[in-house]
């Protein structure tokens, strides 16, 4: 009753009779707050829509019915009680070390009133927390990754993977162009730009190297890439 996987399921002839050929669900994994974009587990769903069964299970029905299903994967940033930040931010937790550079610091040569916020000209990009500050873009309570650390970028292919082989056939990117932000601000140009140079190895990994089984369909990728100023569109 409240858009849950298996409700979904159910209205899959309904959709088919429509004419539907995809879906995309806003975001289904665990996660702080009901929107879901402040992501705490990707490797899980969240219970209030149902379980890893209930996914296949639509995958299955979904495919079946000749239908396929787009999920919402957020990789700009994750919940500030997110178990990686958790231990990022506490130096005296036993996985500091392995996620510390899992995210964005400030140092003392940093003037975080400088870097300017991608659409708020009032905001800074930093929050401070613990006697450490680290980059954020959409809330304090969204601390973003670092995609310069190899580490964030092997696990990122490795959950798109996961869910592929779920019966996932694609993603759709949220927040995809602010992935370096700090590119940005600085017109790094586009052939060395951390957000566009992250998104052309993704899109390879999901494409080529990925199994799926014969006959897939490639995997569908599509991006939050909105531009803020009509202008620039054109």
């Amino acid at each position: 009753g409240i858009g849950d996987l298996i409700g979904l399921r159910q209205a899959l002839p309904y959709l088919k009779d429509l004419g539907v050929a995809a879906i995309w669900m806003t975001p289904v994994f665990r996660a702080k707050s009901y929107h879901g974009y402040d992501t705490t587990d990707f490797f899980d769903i969240d219970p209030d829509v149902g379980s890893k069964k209930d996914f296949t299970d639509l995958t299955a029905a979904a495919h079946a019915a000749g239908i396929q299903i787009i999920l919402d994967l957020v990789q700009n940033h994750v919940a500030d009680v997110n178990p990686w930040f958790l231990a990022a931010i506490n130096p005296k937790d036993p996985n500091y070390a392995k996620y510390h550079d899992w995210f964005v610091w400030s140092d003392e040569y940093s003037n975080m009133y400088a870097d300017k916020h991608p659409w708020d000209g009032g905001a800074v990009i930093w929050a401070c927390k613990n006697y450490a500050c680290y980059h954020q873009i959409f809330s304090t309570s969204m601390p973003e990754l670092n995609f310069r650390n190899p580490e964030v970028r092997a696990e990122m292919k490795r959950i798109a993977q996961f869910w592929i082989g779920l019966g996932a056939d694609g993603y759709r990117l949220d927040a995809s162009k602010h992935i370096d932000q700090f590119d940005d601000n600085n017109a790094v140009p586009l052939a060395l730009h951390g957000t566009h140079v992250w998104w052309k190895e993704f899109n390879y990994f999901v494409k080529k190297g990925v199994s799926r089984l014969p006959g897939s369909a490639t995997v569908l990728l599509t991006g939050e890439n909105r531009w803020d100023d009509p202008a620039l569109a054109n």
